[in-house]
């Protein structure tokens, strides 16, 4: 793939009240910001039990936008949705892969020099972590851990996708009940192997994986210099690559050092880099490699893309 032509759009809930359109006084509860604003991004997304994090600069917003966005800690209890997709594109009208997809935490602005800066601090699956305290259900006698973990998944809110689940098999013998806090319940049914991604739910034992839209990671995909095995992951730099998901297996090729290829699992990436019409900054992803003490074992599932 031909990794030129950036671009992106950032869609940002904001807040009930304000009006975002230069046509309307009603109240518009989202925006969507693409070029020609300068956006400067860092994301963090890995198969971890805590959420997953974006951090955003967005250049020279309109004030009534900028006004609408803003998010203060003392603001806790809004829920304010964030979509961040972005990547390469023959045209605006391709459809380009989800990158991040949470919450706002915070968003303020200020002037620096002669730019108006708008920054955005957000979280992926922070929210429904912490507050999905409800959960009372029972679960009957025979359901296996993995049954149970999709049950839970299914209520945790504001999450989007179907969940992708390996094999718990452990079964109880007996019926249970299950109350408190929704993750919590999850990570001991998944011995702690669960995340949330893109909104998505993922439990994944060591060896589990699934298929993505990449499947191989090489020169000729962005692969820059050699990449760095460690004790416990094989870690690389490569143009940014924006469908890559976490848990997925994928073929890594390189010329440099060739005892490393073979099939790895996506532990994690980071993604960093500005998209500009007018600045020519850096777009890498950072990627994390795994490998599991076991054959590889494919789980169905879709990522949310």
């Amino acid at each position: 793939m031909e990794k030129f032509n950036r671009i992106y759009s950032l869609q940002v809930e904001v807040s009930a009240g304000y009006s975002v359109s230069p046509y309307s006084q009603s109240a518009n509860y989202n925006v969507e910001i693409t070029l020609p604003n300068t956006v400067e991004f860092t994301i963090t997304r890995a198969l971890l039990g805590s959420s997953q994090t974006g951090s955003f600069k967005v250049y020279n917003l309109q004030e009534t936008v900028r006004t609408a966005m803003r998010k203060d800690y003392s603001h806790a209890s809004q829920l304010r949705a964030i979509k961040f997709r972005c990547g390469y594109a023959p045209s605006e009208e391709f459809q380009l892969p989800l990158v991040f997809n949470g919450t706002v935490n915070t968003c303020f602005s200020y002037r620096q020099g002669t730019d108006w800066i708008t920054e955005i601090n957000a979280f992926d699956g922070g929210w429904p972590m912490a507050n999905a305290n409800n959960v009372s259900m029972t679960v009957a006698p025979g359901a296996s851990a993995a049954q149970t973990i999709v049950m839970l998944s299914r209520q945790m809110p504001n999450l989007s996708g179907t969940p992708i689940i390996g094999d718990f098999p452990i079964r109880n013998l007996r019926g249970e009940v299950l109350f408190g806090n929704i993750w919590t319940l999850i990570l001991e049914k998944s011995n702690g192997f669960a995340a949330v991604d893109n909104g998505q739910v993922k439990a994944l034992n060591l060896n589990e994986v699934f298929r993505g839209p990449i499947t191989l990671i090489s020169e000729e995909s962005g692969l820059l210099g050699s990449p760095k095995r460690s004790e416990t992951f094989v870690e690389l730099s490569m143009l940014f690559e924006p469908s890559l998901s976490v848990g997925q297996i994928v073929e890594l090729y390189s010329t440099v050092d060739r005892s490393l290829n073979r099939d790895w699992k996506v532990f994690g990436f980071e993604h960093h880099g500005t998209i500009s019409p007018s600045i020519c900054g850096e777009l890498l992803s950072s990627v994390k490699l795994s490998l599991p003490p076991d054959a590889f074992r494919i789980v169905a599932g879709q990522p949310v893309l």
